[in-house]
């Protein structure tokens, strides 16, 4: 099987998110794994990643990932990620959307399995009846990691404004400002 240099750059992309993801929520100094997302040619780092206090929201398990922006809890109730657009799955004009598999990747990683905080803007449910929200995740300290803005910051997802939902809208642009500096994840493989 012959493979192009985009093939082994997504990859080592999926590969990469992978690792980053575990080593923020296994041991965000892990030694081991930090050296190995270096070894990829990554950054590690990420500034825009900012958490809010863990004061409101409801808190539900991430039942499955359906792609890289909407997931299932375990009450059956369909979430769609406010302020982001991720690559889609599905064919669409007859092909698949640049980095939408590595998205969903990257977004089951971090969310599936694991107790997350929603918080809602302003709008309750989308046209499809799934809910509109923000997600918030654990970080280990007291407070809680913005998933939407995360998503973006490593290039899994584009920042998409939906008014009247738009609290984080700041935020989310910025990470996604970063993200097309670093040139991280779709910035690096998908023409945008």
């Amino acid at each position: 099987m012959k493979m192009n240099h985009t093939s082994i750059a997504n990859i080592l992309v999926i590969i990469a998110g992978a690792l980053l993801v575990l080593a923020r929520l296994v041991d965000p100094t892990s030694a081991t794994l930090n050296k190995r997302i270096s070894e990829l040619g990554l950054d590690t780092s990420n500034p825009t990643i900012s958490s809010t206090p863990t004061t409101q929201g409801e808190r539900f398990v991430v039942e499955r990932v359906i792609d890289g922006d909407t997931i299932i809890l375990e009450n059956e109730e369909k979430i769609r990620l406010i302020g982001i657009d991720a690559p889609e799955l599905h064919k669409t004009k007859g092909r698949s959307s640049c980095f939408g598999a590595e998205s969903k990747t990257i977004l089951t990683e971090l969310v599936e399995g694991k107790t997350i905080t929603l918080m809602r803007d302003k709008t309750n449910r989308d046209r499809y009846g799934r809910l509109l929200r923000y997600i918030f995740l654990e970080d280990g300290s007291d407070e809680l990691t913005l998933v939407n803005e995360w998503l973006v910051a490593s290039g899994a997802a584009v920042a998409s404004s939906y008014p009247p939902d738009t609290s984080q809208d700041e935020r989310i642009s910025i990470a996604q400002t970063t993200a097309q500096s670093q040139n991280a994840g779709l910035w690096a493989n998908c023409d945008n």
